[in-house]
């Protein structure tokens, strides 16, 4: 039955280790969605390591992780993620640079198509780059709450990513937005301007959200159908002067 297995949701395993999750991937091969919640501890234990374990999951479409003190690249190495549409990384303490080298390295730009972010305090820019790099077609992007990723993301969105049709920005849990940030919006300016297949728009307490973005927003994007924006600084926003 598990072999037949298409769809796994783990979560609040206190003693499943990275080995212990391995072990369990590899009965079910055709596994196509898999969810990890409070999972991948690191393990001391040599049995069933990355050098043993090779091409788990070749069916896997649907990755989500939340919960996690650090997603590595132990994790990631012997998983087969050439068929994988969508990640998804939730409040998790760290995304290791191997990790993203790793998903780089082996996903198909033609496949994958989904990345939602959120509540990622640690990473950054550059370390994003990583992947954005590799995924031009790219379709759906979502980065909510991920406190260090700012202008740097918003440009490299914006020269790898411009397939882009759906892009939802949520900046600051505090209740207030802060100051205006001129060189987020001008980065935000540059991947509307590249961005042009975009048809769903959300940006929320974005404190880069000016006139000058939203004037590239409604002239630029021809196929737009759908906005949202909310909690933005309506101080250094007049939709009058760009309607």
């Amino acid at each position: 039955a598990y072999r037949r297995q298409r769809q796994m949701c783990i979560r609040d395993r206190a003693k499943a280790d990275i080995n212990t999750i391995h072990r369990m991937l590899n009965t079910t091969p055709l596994l196509q969605n898999l969810s990890l919640n409070s999972m991948l501890k690191r393990s001391d234990s040599k049995t069933d390591s990355v050098d043993q374990l090779k091409e788990l999951c070749s069916f896997l479409s649907n990755m989500e992780i939340y919960n996690t003190e650090k997603v590595s690249s132990k994790f990631i190495t012997p998983i087969d993620v050439r068929k994988l549409h969508r990640l998804v990384v939730g409040k998790c303490g760290s995304v290791s640079k191997g990790f993203l080298n790793t998903l780089a390295g082996r996903i198909r730009p033609e496949v994958f198509r989904s990345l939602e972010l959120s509540r990622l305090p640690s990473l950054s820019d550059s370390r994003l780059a990583l992947l954005l790099k590799h995924t031009p077609l790219l379709a759906s992007i979502s980065i909510e709450y991920c406190k260090e990723l700012g202008s740097g993301t918003y440009r490299n969105i914006a020269e790898n990513c411009r397939q882009l049709t759906s892009l939802r920005l949520i900046g600051s849990e505090f209740e207030h937005t802060p100051p205006p940030n001129a060189e987020e919006s001008a980065a935000l300016v540059t991947l509307m301007e590249n961005c042009t297949e975009l048809s769903i728009i959300e940006l929320c307490r974005l404190s880069s959200v000016n006139d000058t973005v939203m004037r590239t927003v409604f002239q630029g994007l021809q196929k737009l159908n759908t906005l949202s924006i909310q909690s933005v600084s309506y101080t250094h926003l007049t939709l009058p002067t760009i309607c």
